[in-house]
């Protein structure tokens, strides 16, 4: 449906020079491989991305009175008494957003701990995932096991780790050019050029700013109207 409608609405009647079929067969043995909504979501994107058009997107409806997905902001591995947390995001206290439900103060979860139920019931070899459906944003009750020693702890999921996630390679990022540099340049990524790639930008500019040179990362940028207001703040010699 969606590339019946994209073939029948597209602004050009020759999709761009783009053969809209072979492009649809082409992705179109992957939807037997979907097990989420945020796959099917997923296949979308890159199927309209072939016509490599700005401004075309695939947006799910809005979530509204649904359940939400609750978020731990970590990654695990399974144990024989549950999950294993193998990684914490570290979170970014200057962005509301990325807030990192196992960094939260009182829950002191560390690599390695072992979450063996939530809210009374254990976790299975599916992960905590079955047992944080419509978790988001509310406080759930997490039994940590560490050792010999279990101990149970108040977390609040997130609803979404993109924001976690995002800020997480953005540090990376920095530490990578940081040592490819030998300390000489600083880093910046912008995302978009809107409010919040407004944002991140000054986020980490005095930082890149101290260095004798930097990188300003535009990757996956989403567009907007502030480039000429993040090039101008780019060119000021520093007296």
């Amino acid at each position: 449906e969606n590339g019946r409608l994209m073939r029948d609405f597209y602004w050009r009647e020759d999709m761009d020079g783009t053969d809209w079929g072979k492009v649809l067969d082409r992705h179109r043995p992957s939807v037997e491989r979907v097990r989420t909504f945020d796959d099917l979501v997923d296949i979308l994107w890159e199927t309209v991305g072939e016509l490599n058009t700005s401004h075309a997107y695939v947006q799910p409806p809005p979530a509204k009175g649904k359940p939400v997905q609750g978020l731990l902001g970590a990654d695990f591995e399974p144990d024989a008494d549950g999950a294993r947390i193998v990684r914490i995001l570290p979170g970014e206290s200057s962005d509301p957003e990325a807030r990192s439900p196992l960094r939260a103060a009182g829950v002191d979860a560390q690599l390695g701990d072992v979450i063996v139920s939530i809210d009374g019931q254990a976790v299975d070899r599916r992960g905590v995932g079955p047992l944080l459906v419509g978790a988001a944003d509310t406080v759930v009750e997490v039994t940590l096991r560490r050792g010999g020693t279990s101990r149970r702890v108040a977390v609040i999921p997130t609803a979404s780790e993109t924001p976690l996630r995002y800020q997480a390679w953005v540090a990376s990022r920095i530490a990578y050019v940081e040592e490819a540099s030998g300390g000489r340049l600083g880093y910046l990524h912008v995302p978009d050029m809107m409010a919040t790639g407004w944002a991140q930008f000054h986020r980490g500019l005095d930082l890149a700013m101290s260095h004798e040179g930097l990188v300003a990362d535009m990757r996956y940028n989403g567009g907007g109207h502030t480039s000429q207001l993040i090039i101008e703040r780019l060119s000021r010699r520093i007296i």
